[in-house]
């Protein structure tokens, strides 16, 4: 008879998948980008990157009247900072992933938790609901507050007996109902803690489908802040060399088709201050 051979793992010991694709394969079902690790060959003069082509592009554009002076037959420099920008934005799209990620992450895990705490309390004010013995009466939530309270008083007073403080019975009980009614009333802030993560949570995953998702608002902000200090103006939203500038960009980071841009490059716009553009445009970004 063919036996099989032990593996090293506990017989049929269910498979786990590796740590690294369980985190990547989360990342994908919550809609979130993966990036190119560009860091090796980011300023590699061999590798050839679609924000280069576009850096000739503004250079050759009206004799170069499209930069600012500083720019003008600057091939190196200007290919240098788009490609300083596109670094930048991967960063910080990746930083925003993990933030989103790991805010997702915990939503969930609030949620799991509360309704857990809520369905475990209930079990308890269900089992407390009903009289002793054989009688099936349903107790009413003073009774249920009363009947809690019996153990609570024991155990105040035994801890003020420790404590050498004296008390009286009246005041024992008051304190003990107090106690019993927050322990019901709990319930009903278990459950609004789970409606309100869950909600979140929900709120937070259907963001990933449009076309403002966090990190994709957060590559053009610094796609955004690189080409006004090439420009020295701040894109419109109508503005095709910038459109182009962002998609070539993303396709030199990322093999994701990321759908439309003009929301992102929006939302980008608004987050730039005229003031902050007219000192990106003077100083460029602290990056640079």
């Amino acid at each position: 008879m063919c036996r099989a051979r032990p593996t090293g793992r506990r017989w049929n010991a269910p498979f786990t998948a590796p740590r690294a694709f369980r985190r990547c394969n989360a990342m994908v079902k919550m809609g979130l980008f993966q990036f190119k690790d560009l860091s090796k060959t980011i300023y590699s003069e061999t590798v050839k990157f679609k924000v280069d082509g576009i850096a000739r592009e503004l250079l050759k554009r009206n004799g170069g009247r499209a930069l600012q002076p500083r720019w003008h037959g600057n091939e190196r420099g200007t290919i240098s900072l788009c490609r300083r920008s596109l670094e930048i934005a991967i960063e910080s799209a990746k930083t925003k992933n993990k933030d989103v990620s790991l805010d997702m992450q915990d939503w969930k895990r609030t949620d799991t938790l509360s309704h857990d705490a809520s369905k475990a309390l209930q079990r308890l004010l269900d089992h407390l609901a009903y009289s002793p013995g054989n009688q099936p009466r349903k107790m009413d939530l003073t009774e249920i507050q009363g009947r809690l309270a019996q153990p609570i008083v024991h155990m105040l007073a035994l801890e003020q007996i420790h404590l050498g403080h004296r008390i009286s019975f009246d005041q024992w009980r008051q304190v003990s109902e107090r106690q019993a009614k927050s322990l019901c009333d709990s319930v009903a802030v278990l459950d609004w803690i789970k409606s309100f993560s869950a909600a979140a949570s929900k709120r937070m995953a259907s963001s990933h489908q449009n076309p403002g998702a966090p990190q994709k608002i957060s590559f053009v902000e610094e796609m955004m802040r690189g080409w006004i200090y090439l420009t020295g103006k701040k894109p419109s939203r109508g503005n095709a060399a910038f459109a182009n500038f962002v998609r070539d960009a993303w396709d030199d980071a990322c093999d994701e088709d990321a759908g439309d841009w003009v929301h992102s490059i929006v939302k980008a716009s608004k987050s730039i201050s005229d003031g902050e553009a007219r000192v990106l445009a003077t100083n460029g970004p602290a990056w640079k």
